[in-house]
């Protein structure tokens, strides 16, 4: 069951909450909050446009890649070819570091890597409510947590042991946070 293809948003998930991770991969669990349709209201309206030109630079929107290599498959949002090639990773909310994001747009230029044959040093997270990229470059670094993410996600998938929870500022507001509560109301 867990031999197919794992999405990249899901990989990154297990970085910024293993639970969550675990609540949305095994048990199906969708968060779906006024972010996530905000979010997707914003794909849409992006993606009405495949292709967008000037003259520095072309982008494509909505690229699906998939590698048997590493075991994932990836919706990359854009690929822009200006000063290279690279992805651009979509986020609804304000410019801000996210090493959980950092690792999502690596995990897709590792995608585009296999499907160029060319190196891809970095990518961009545009950030839409302030209109912002951030640049992120691919270092030997990230490029192995990112290769380890997949394997932590298959380790997680593999003994179905829901991880504890993070317990801080990202609990609130989340589904399976809710759900978790829930439980242990119903066990007290």
């Amino acid at each position: 069951m867990w031999d197919e293809l794992l999405p990249v948003s899901l990989i990154s998930e297990i970085i910024f909450c293993p639970r969550n991770f675990y609540y949305r991969a095994c048990e199906g669990a969708e968060e779906i909050n006024r972010f996530v349709l905000d979010g997707s209201l914003q794909d849409e309206k992006r993606n009405e446009r495949e292709r967008v030109r000037t003259q520095e630079k072309t982008q494509i929107r909505e690229i699906s890649l998939s590698s048997e290599k590493l075991g994932t498959i990836g919706v990359l949002d854009a690929v822009e070819e200006g000063e290279g090639i690279y992805p651009i990773e979509y986020k609804r909310g304000e410019l801000k570091e996210s090493f959980h994001d950092d690792v999502q747009v690596c995990l897709e230029a590792l995608l585009l890597e296999e499907c160029t044959g060319k190196r891809i040093p970095f990518g961009y997270i545009y950030y839409s409510a302030s209109k912002t990229r951030r640049r992120v470059e691919f270092s030997d670094e990230l490029r192995r947590t990112s290769v380890e993410t997949i394997q932590k996600v298959r380790e997680i998938l593999y003994r179905g042991e829901i991880p504890e929870p993070v317990a801080d500022e990202r609990c609130p507001g989340c589904a399976p946070y809710f759900l978790y509560a829930f439980r242990l109301r119903l066990i007290l």
